[in-house]
């Protein structure tokens, strides 16, 4: 090859060699995406059992082991189901162990117990997806809004009010949307 003077070559450019390993990595990411949706709502898709818009909940024994807690809240079959939503347990505990409820109680005292929680097994056709765990006092005034996002379904999620100087009476939580729709509500006497 001849040169020429005052001519120089210029060096190949770095960015396609920066560039393949990116949508390479991209590609194989948005596939195992797809796998696992794939797999999950369609390979083996999940029997719902629709019941009515509400069952009544079966009290449940505090003296039992946590095992045996959760499998009589999940004999109380599907609570609700919005949107492709589905709630399948809601319950009040007086504390989490495992990710699940130690108890569920429709009452609770301040002196005994310094936390209140708010358990919910949540199945839902659109992941992720964001709801909301909103607390009411007995004056009807919201006392905390708490985003929950769930990234797999099922989800065993909980909020949690620390009942210190809390106001006295029967208080409410709601399961809400983003945009404020009501999935489900709760209520429980704070004594």
């Amino acid at each position: 090859m001849v040169e020429f003077l005052g001519y120089k070559k210029k060096p190949d450019p770095k960015w396609p060699y920066l560039l393949i390993p990116v949508l390479i990595i991209l590609i194989l990411f948005v596939l195992s995406s797809l796998f696992g949706w794939l797999s999950q709502n369609v390979v083996s898709p999940t029997i719902k059992n629709i019941k009515s818009a509400f069952t009544a909940q079966k009290p449940v024994n505090s003296n039992l082991s946590t095992t045996e807690v959760v499998a009589n809240i999940a004999e109380q079959g599907t609570i609700k189901e919005v949107n492709g939503i589905t709630i399948e347990v809601e319950v009040f505990t007086s504390s989490i162990s495992g990710n699940t409820p130690t108890d569920s109680i429709s009452s609770i005292s301040t002196n005994n117990s310094s936390r209140l929680y708010f358990y919910n097994k949540i199945s839902s056709s659109i992941l992720p997806t964001t709801l909301k765990h909103v607390w009411i006092n007995p004056s009807e005034k919201i006392v905390a809004s708490i985003p929950i996002d769930l990234k797999r379904s099922p989800a065993n999620i909980w909020s949690y009010l620390t009942l210190v100087e809390k106001e006295l009476g029967e208080w409410t939580v709601q399961i809400q949307t983003v945009d404020g729709t009501v999935i489900s509500e709760k209520k429980i006497i704070l004594e």
